[in-house]
């Protein structure tokens, strides 16, 4: 569908020309038309030949003209009657009717699909992706900064070497999890038992989310210190041809959780975002949708960055640096986390 909706609804309030209207007429009503006119023609030849020899011929030879010509005038007649007939019956007919109705419903689901399209151009939709790579969208070279929410990475190691790739490409690098104390990890833990009718099951459920939680916290608080020392250890390097290591923040959130979120930057506007679901199973194991700023008028894309950038700053009281207690140091080190 190249045409744009006003193109559309311009075309559909053209009305058609009389000789659009006559030729559409002809071609539906041909047989019919094509019985009256040779009838016609028969019936002017038939009686012509009556008026002018009729006189010199045989008095039967004139009755059976004159019945011939009564014939070809009854079937004129008749032919004529077909057509009314057949105009009426179409008015009247359930099925002309259907035909009619279900003529308008294409037109309108059309339109439609033309809508939906456009809505999806203006929204900046760009794809749907059954199972994402975020190493591949968190590791792209080209990437200028990344923005990573999430309530907890299932696979810490892999998460985070993700991002060392990325920092080490110098790539700016914010990661936004849910805090190991947040009220909502309780629904959360409720969502993912696998028996959600057996009371017990949902308690257990609840205390083994709750202690995933706190063990990719604190597994998260020791990266971002060994990233803070490799930091430390590039910049007083004296190797020049070393590039930069990228900035590392990390925060966690005490309210919803909302959507799993990838927002990537790598010119002067934030140009994807990529947005999963927090369902009954990891938010890595559903598809995730990806956003463009294809319209920079109306994106979604800029109420997506805008959420992510009010969550970020609610959380400036629960960054990484207050988290790191004797607590935490002791459940790090526990072998059973």
């Amino acid at each position: 569908m190249h045409n744009t909706q006003e193109e559309i609804k311009s075309k559909d309030s053209e009305s058609l020309s009389l000789y659009e209207y006559l030729f559409a007429k002809i071609v539906k009503y041909r047989m019919t038309l094509v019985l009256i006119a040779t009838s016609l023609f028969v019936y002017i030849l038939l009686f012509t030949a009556f008026q002018y020899y009729v006189s010199s011929w045989s008095p039967y030879a004139g009755t059976i003209l004159t019945k011939l010509t009564d014939a070809l005038f009854i079937s004129v007649i008749i032919a004529i009657f077909v057509t009314v007939g057949e105009r009426l019956y179409e008015k009247t007919n359930i099925a002309y009717y259907l035909r009619r109705e279900l003529s308008g419903f294409e037109r309108k689901f059309s339109d439609r699909i033309e809508n939906l399209i456009l809505s999806r151009f203006s929204l900046g939709l760009q794809q749907v992706i059954e199972k994402i790579d975020d190493g591949e969208i968190i590791c792209d070279s080209s990437n200028k900064s990344v923005m990573w929410m999430n309530t907890k990475f299932n696979e810490l190691e892999v998460s985070q070497e993700h991002i060392r790739t990325a920092l080490l490409k110098g790539t700016n690098v914010r990661v936004l999890l849910m805090h190991k104390d947040n009220p909502c990890s309780e629904f959360r833990g409720k969502d993912s038992c696998r028996n959600p009718d057996d009371p017990e099951s949902i308690k257990n459920a609840v205390e083994d989310y709750r202690r995933s939680l706190k063990t990719s916290q604190i597994s998260m608080i020791n990266f971002y210190k060994d990233m803070q020392k490799l930091r430390n250890a590039i910049d007083q390097s004296k190797d020049k041809n070393k590039k930069p290591l990228g900035s590392f923040e990390l925060r966690f959130y005490m309210d919803l959780p909302s959507v799993p979120m990838i927002v990537v930057e790598r010119g002067e506007r934030h140009e994807s975002v990529y947005t999963g679901f927090y369902l009954n199973r990891f938010s890595s194991a559903m598809p995730y949708i990806e956003w463009g700023s294809s319209n920079p008028e109306n994106s979604f894309v800029d109420n997506l960055y805008d959420y992510f950038e009010r969550k970020w700053k609610y959380s400036e009281m629960h960054d990484a640096g207050n988290f790191l207690d004797a607590d935490s140091k002791k459940t790090a080190s526990d072998p059973r986390n």
